[in-house]
């Protein structure tokens, strides 16, 4: 019988930054899942490397992530098999190629949208500017292609990039973009874009001489969502922000 695939986002599902990581845990007993080019690396609680092992041994797992290529390549967890990054601009194959398909599909489908990227950066850094907020921001590209803009807060937990995002969501019309805010990161992502609509795809590739494969997804954002309800069973952290808005329980960072 065929191993299930696992659809699983990264950051915050498997992993977490060191300053997420439920509090006075011994040094030890963190495993590096991810390095970060400022230092702030990505860890592994115990419980979640057993996970990361049990999905290795037993299933197929498939990142489905927002790291764009070059973060990606720094994730320290082996993974063999497919990937989709840049929240869904980007298939990597088996072989870390990028897919010849799903590249086609993407410059055609994001090509129209470098401009509007732009304003947004420009003006979601003029509204941090008003704010007093210390922000760094960019469009994330993937092979000289535009993908998403993104935002993030210098000086704190990202609580106030709300701020950003409700003024360019009401200066702009948006209808058909995703924006995504969860803790520190906030994204815009222009309709053709989506994790999702990769994944979509991909099941549809796989499933093609295995139609009978069990799907599997795993994230922890509201906008992880729409990815998991694509695959036959889901499933979220207890303390990730989706499972906070179903069960109406407050976050209270990972378990």
């Amino acid at each position: 019988m065929s191993r299930p695939m696992v659809f699983v986002d990264l950051d915050d599902t498997l992993f977490q930054t060191l300053r997420k990581c439920p509090p006075d845990t011994p040094p030890e007993q963190l495993t590096l899942a991810a390095r970060a080019s400022n230092g702030a690396h990505s860890m592994m609680t115990q419980r979640q490397a057993a996970l990361v092992d049990w999905l290795l041994a037993t299933a197929e797992p498939i990142p489905v992530t927002a790291r764009s290529t070059e973060a990606y390549a720094r994730v320290a967890i082996p993974f063999a098999s497919w990937a989709i990054l840049a929240n869904g601009a980007v298939i990597l194959t088996p072989d870390g190629e990028r897919d010849a398909q799903w590249a086609q599909v993407m410059a055609c489908d994001l090509g129209g949208f470098e401009e509007t990227l732009e304003t947004l950066l420009e003006h979601g850094r003029a509204a941090a500017l008003e704010a007093g907020l210390d922000v760094r921001a960019w469009i994330v590209a993937e092979a000289e292609l535009s993908t998403y803009t993104v935002f993030k807060q210098n000086d704190g937990d990202g609580e106030r990039l709300a701020e950003i995002a409700d003024a360019l969501v009401s200066g702009f019309d948006l209808a058909g973009w995703t924006v995504h805010h969860n803790g520190n990161n906030l994204g815009f992502l222009p309709p053709a874009l989506s994790k999702r609509r990769a994944v979509e795809h991909l099941l549809g590739r796989l499933r093609a001489d295995a139609p009978d494969r069990p799907a599997i997804g795993l994230g922890d954002s509201l906008t992880d969502l729409p990815f998991l309800l694509a695959c036959d069973v889901w499933g979220a952290p207890s303390g990730s922000q989706l499972a906070g808005a179903l069960t109406g329980v407050p976050i209270d960072g990972m378990t």
